[in-house]
């Protein structure tokens, strides 16, 4: 997964706050989903907000499934 494309999405949809959101999120915006990613990640007991875990499991999802879940973000 591009770096470059990850931090844009990452702007466009937090604009780098670890703590955005009230629906979803974090730095990717993320919902419930995030817990099972971030766990196949390797960040099993991370919360949503865990900025380092929202970039593992977002690019491992991205590198799986597209940019599909950033439809307004995506690069």
């Amino acid at each position: 997964v591009s770096p470059v494309e990850m931090y844009n999405v990452m702007e466009c949809e937090s604009g780098g706050d670890p703590t955005a959101g009230y629906g979803y999120k974090g730095l990717f915006q993320w919902d419930e989903s995030f817990y099972s990613w971030a766990a196949k990640a390797g960040f099993p007991n991370a919360g949503i907000t865990n900025g380092t875990a929202q970039i593992y499991a977002t690019a491992l999802r991205v590198s799986q499934n597209g940019w599909s879940a950033w439809w307004g973000c995506k690069p």
